[in-house]
């Protein structure tokens, strides 16, 4: 797999939490919230939701919300 097809591998929410060390519980929030895109891959009429999110949205999302992007908590404080 190249890197462009990797970009636009569909990811499921387990997968995307292991993938940020994170848990399903907290993805499926992030997609919830509008926080993370996803798209529902289940036929219509499906009982139950196939959510898959696109690996090149997580690693946006883990880009903008690395530490160096929002500063040091401890700054600004007082001292």
């Amino acid at each position: 797999m190249d890197a462009v097809d990797q970009q636009d591998e569909f990811l499921t929410l387990r997968e995307v939490a292991r993938m940020v060390g994170s848990n399903y519980r907290t993805v499926w929030a992030w997609v919830h919230s509008g926080k993370l895109p996803a798209l529902d891959t289940a036929p219509p009429g499906a009982r139950q939701a196939r959510i898959r999110v696109r690996r090149s949205d997580v690693e946006a999302l883990m880009r903008e919300y690395r530490p160096e992007n929002h500063g040091d908590a401890r700054q600004g404080g007082s001292a």
